[in-house]
């Protein structure tokens, strides 16, 4: 009985170290689709932040994919998005909604339409030079 409390713990425990890894990579993503200009300094932080998360770039983009741009899209095309910060309580909420989701083939495929659109116009630009800094 004790050796299941401890593996349930340990569980517990590296599930909320990934969600806490998660939860910080959300919101560095998230700085991206505000309503503001983002020069070197802002990539150059965002990059060495992602870094402490230990994820590689692809696992990276995999969250902004599938977690972050189907929650904050349509900031990045409102003519009065959010410029300030997003409330990070809802931004969480949220982003763990679609990281639940992530591997369905309809989340897929829904995100999958998004990202064509998205990345295309609006998160290109912005992945190749995040790709350079993230050490």
């Amino acid at each position: 009985m004790q050796k299941k409390l401890i593996k349930t713990k340990q569980l517990h425990t590296k599930g909320d170290h990934i969600l806490a890894v998660r939860k910080h990579v959300w919101y560095i993503l998230s700085q991206s689709y505000l309503d503001t200009a983002i020069d070197i300094s802002d990539i150059i932080y965002m990059g060495n932040e992602l870094a402490k998360s230990n994820l590689s770039i692809s696992q990276i983009r995999d969250i902004d994919r599938y977690e972050v741009l189907p929650v904050l899209k349509y900031n990045l095309i409102s003519p009065a998005g959010v410029w300030t910060d997003f409330d990070k309580e809802w931004l969480f909420k949220e982003c763990h909604k679609m990281y639940t989701k992530r591997n369905h083939w309809s989340h897929r495929l829904k995100t999958g339409t998004y990202n064509f659109f998205f990345y295309k116009h609006f998160r290109k630009k912005f992945w190749t030079r995040l790709e350079e800094h993230i050490h």
